[in-house]
C-alpha cells in the first residue's frame, strides 16, 4: 500500500458548509486529491447536496416513505415535504385541472400502482372517503377469500357425508349377511 497517498489522514481545515453556510472542521481525505475535501457540515446537508446534484440533471427520485411514489424537487410548492419534494401524481392532477389540491384531499391511484401517474389513473378524494374505500376493498377481498374457503369446506363436507353414507351402507350390508348366516 502506498502510504504517501494517504499521508496525514487526520488533517483538518476550517471550511463553510456549501448548503447552510455554517463553519465546520472538514477532513481532507487525500493529499493528492484536493477535490475530495468534506463539503458539508452534517448528514442532513449532505442529503440536500446530493438531492440538488440529481436535480441539476433533471432527475426524478423514488420516495422512501410509502415506497413506490415518485417525488419531484419543487421547494416552493404548497404540498412540499420537509426535503423539498412533491409527489408527482399531485403535480399531474393539479396541472390537468389547473387548481391546487385542497388540504385534506389526496390523489388515489385507481389501479393501485403507485408510480402509474397517468391522469386517467388518478382520482382526487377526501382522505376520509379514500380510507373508507380502501377499507371496503380490503374487506371485500377478505369476504371473497372466506367465500372460497367456505365453498371448499362445503365440498369437503359433502364428500365426508357421502363417505359416511357409503360406510353405513357397507355396515348394513355386512350385518344383513351375518343375519342370513345365522
Amino acid at each position: 500500500m502506498n502510504t504517501t497517498k494517504y499521508k496525514d489522514r487526520r488533517r483538518r481545515i476550517i471550511k463553510k458548509c456549501e448548503i447552510c453556510g455554517i463553519s465546520f472542521s472538514a477532513r481532507v481525505y487525500r493529499i493528492r486529491e484536493p477535490n475530495r475535501i468534506q463539503k458539508v457540515c452534517s448528514p442532513k446537508c449532505r442529503y440536500k447536496l446530493r438531492s440538488n446534484q440529481h436535480l441539476a440533471k433533471g432527475h426524478k427520485i423514488k420516495m422512501g416513505v410509502g415506497g413506490g411514489y415518485i417525488g419531484i424537487y419543487m421547494p416552493k410548492h404548497h404540498r412540499v415535504n420537509k426535503d423539498g419534494y412533491v409527489l408527482e401524481h399531485i403535480l399531474v392532477w393539479e396541472k390537468a385541472y389547473n387548481i391546487h389540491l385542497p388540504d385534506g384531499w389526496i390523489i388515489h391511484h385507481l389501479n393501485g400502482i403507485k408510480n402509474d401517474n397517468r391522469l386517467e389513473n388518478l382520482e382526487a378524494l377526501p382522505r376520509r372517503k379514500h380510507n373508507s374505500n380502501r377499507m371496503f376493498q380490503e374487506l371485500q377481498l377478505l369476504v371473497e377469500q372466506q367465500g372460497v374457503k367456505i365453498q371448499f369446506l362445503e365440498k369437503q363436507n359433502r364428500l365426508q357425508a357421502y363417505q359416511i353414507k357409503m360406510l353405513n351402507k357397507n355396515i348394513n350390508d355386512i350385518s344383513q349377511i351375518k343375519m342370513k348366516e345365522q
